[in-house]
């Protein structure tokens, strides 16, 4: 009896998860080039996560300056102007903002703007420079796809799964994709750390190829 039970419970598990499955990737839409995130303010990383700004006027956002978005300015208010009336919020009340399709999120007192996206984002701080890349790819083992900046806190990863920050090197990269064995194992198989270092953007847009991730459709 209990056995019968049990087994029916199994298949009922199996047919809700198979069902749940089935419905979240129906009503749902897969990032990739294109994707277009809604203009706005993101009081949360879960909004953004939903594609859906906390606030969401059709106005120019801006770093309490008029007309355009000033990067780099260390102050404790992110204003957004909505029917003429400037409405000022505090900056760590709020993960990120997105305007014109460029993400920023909010970390070391300023808004940093999001250069990769996927199951992990790298992440430009900001006013410490950009990148420099050329070709490559890991199934030929050409060549380093981006170097980073010299200064080793000039870029952060970003996990999609939990929203948290980590530094920009090999061991938090190793740690983010240990899930993916074939990457990981491959990650660790190069020994001189220069070459892994430069490694790192490779190795990220080829987690996010293979581990893609998915927003609430519109539709």
């Amino acid at each position: 009896m209990h056995r019968t039970k049990a087994i029916s419970f199994t298949l009922f598990l199996s047919f809700f998860l198979y069902n749940s499955t089935l419905y979240s990737q129906e009503d749902s839409v897969r990032y990739e080039k294109g994707f277009v995130f809604n203009n706005g303010i993101y009081k949360s990383f879960e909004d953004f996560k939903k594609n859906s700004p906390s606030i969401s006027e059709n106005a120019v956002i801006k770093e309490n300056k008029p007309l355009r978005i000033l990067f780099g300015e260390v102050d404790e208010y992110l204003s957004y102007n909505t029917e003429g009336e400037t409405i000022k919020l505090r900056k760590d009340s709020v993960w990120g903002y997105c305007d014109n399709n460029n993400i920023y999120v909010y970390f070391h007192n300023t808004y940093n703007q999001v250069f990769i996206k996927g199951a992990i984002f790298i992440i430009n701080k900001t006013g410490t420079g950009g990148y420099s890349y050329g070709s490559g790819s890991l199934s030929t083992n050409q060549g380093a796809m981006l170097y980073s900046h010299k200064d080793s806190d000039s870029q952060y990863l970003l996990e999609y799964k939990s929203g948290k920050i980590y530094k920009y090197n090999t061991d938090v990269l190793s740690s983010l994709i240990k899930d993916d064995k074939e990457l990981y194992n491959k990650l660790n198989s190069i020994k001189k750390k220069k070459e892994k270092e430069k490694s790192i953007f490779m190795f990220v847009n080829e987690y996010n190829k293979r581990n893609p991730i998915y927003f609430p459709s519109t539709q």
